[in-house]
């Protein structure tokens, strides 16, 4: 490959990056458990059991609460955005139907809510010249509490609040095959003696917004890398032999080399 060559297959690498295009929502639905493949970008996912690489659930114990999200068994894959950030990030984010409650109508006993979603039989892979150096997933979200209660978000990273909402975001291996993320809220209520409230409490959580975000870097073709290091030896080499000629000039000057003789 000639260096014009190299040159211009660079430039149309960078260039099928930088020119946008329109983020059509993406689904697996209709390929049922075929292999369905997503492409951002020199962004490559793919769901190896198709439609059947997601699935949820969501549950409510006791009988004071309401709880929404997904069924366990009916793989309701979500509609997944296409996402360019720049700077080599690509990847997508769903919006999630996830939310739960309980606690406030005064109904004696424990109650609790959960819910959760999880992409599983997945590999992570880059097209041709391109690597990935991470993988990020990002939740956002709401929880609250009031008096004896409880909220547990099972997400990745350090949660960061404004007020009652949150997001989160936390690294996932390289060689990640799955990813999800799930919640659980939880109160009592008790009466006294006098029929008033002993225990009480109520407890809020939804998920709004689930993203996925891989960090890639361009990889040199061989021929490319050829002739860097070509150059770098070439500089090497011409720097080695300015040095000789400078060692060699001095030593054959005589003792008044350079130096002025008054007379």
């Amino acid at each position: 490959m000639t260096v014009r060559s190299t040159l211009i297959a660079a430039t149309l690498a960078w260039a099928f990056v930088l020119i946008p295009s329109e983020a059509v929502a993406f689904n697996c639905t209709a390929t049922e458990g075929e292999e369905c493949i997503f492409n951002r970008g020199p962004l490559v996912v793919v769901f190896e059991a198709g439609q059947y690489s997601f699935d949820g659930d969501s549950q409510l114990n006791g009988v004071d609460g309401q709880v929404g999200g997904y069924t366990a068994g009916t793989f309701e894959f979500p509609d997944l955005k296409p996402l360019d950030l720049g700077s080599g990030r690509f990847g997508f984010e769903f919006s999630t139907p996830m939310f739960g409650s309980v606690g406030g109508s005064g109904v004696s006993g424990d109650h609790e809510v959960s819910a959760n979603f999880r992409f599983e039989y997945l590999r992570f892979d880059a097209a041709p010249g391109w690597r990935i150096d991470s993988l990020e997933l990002a939740v956002t979200g709401e929880k609250r509490t009031v008096g004896v209660a409880s909220v547990a978000l099972n997400v990745p990273g350090a949660l960061r609040f404004a007020g009652d909402l949150f997001t989160t975001s936390g690294i996932l291996p390289l060689e990640s095959t799955g990813f999800g993320a799930g919640f659980s809220a939880w109160t009592t209520y008790e009466e006294d003696g006098d029929g008033g409230a002993a225990s009480y409490g109520t407890a809020y959580a939804r998920f709004d917004n689930v993203r996925l975000v891989a960090q890639l870097s361009p990889v040199p073709e061989p021929a490319t890398a050829l002739l860097w290091l070509m150059g770098a030896a070439l500089l090497r080499f011409c720097s080695m032999r300015q040095a000789s000629r400078w060692r060699l000039n001095f030593h054959l000057c005589d003792p008044t080399c350079g130096v002025k003789v008054a007379k």
